[in-house]
């Protein structure tokens, strides 16, 4: 049996608390956060990780990867390459 997967792109969130934007598709994720320095200067990063549940139901993470999701990887970093650069440029013009 085949599943189809969409990649499915939520809204920003503007707290730091919450992730700033995320790309899924099935159990891999590409979470972009915003942090702040010792300065109190703002700069962003990214989590990569794969959702799976263990035997008892509850949610893990793992930064572990298959040959298959290379390019399922490949190309959710690119929709958060392009994501940060939506945001620095917005960052700039402000």
């Amino acid at each position: 049996m085949t599943t189809t997967t969409t990649i499915t792109q939520t809204q920003p969130q503007n707290a730091n608390t919450v992730p700033i934007d995320r790309f899924v598709y099935g159990s891999l994720h590409v979470t972009i956060w915003e942090n702040t320095d010792r300065d109190d200067r703002a700069y962003f990063s990214i989590r990569v990780e794969r959702r799976y549940k263990d035997n008892k139901g509850a949610w893990q993470s793992s930064n572990r990867f298959g040959k298959n999701a290379i390019p399922v990887l490949s190309d959710l970093l690119g929709k958060a390459y392009a994501r940060l650069s939506e945001l620095e440029a917005d960052r700039r013009s402000s």
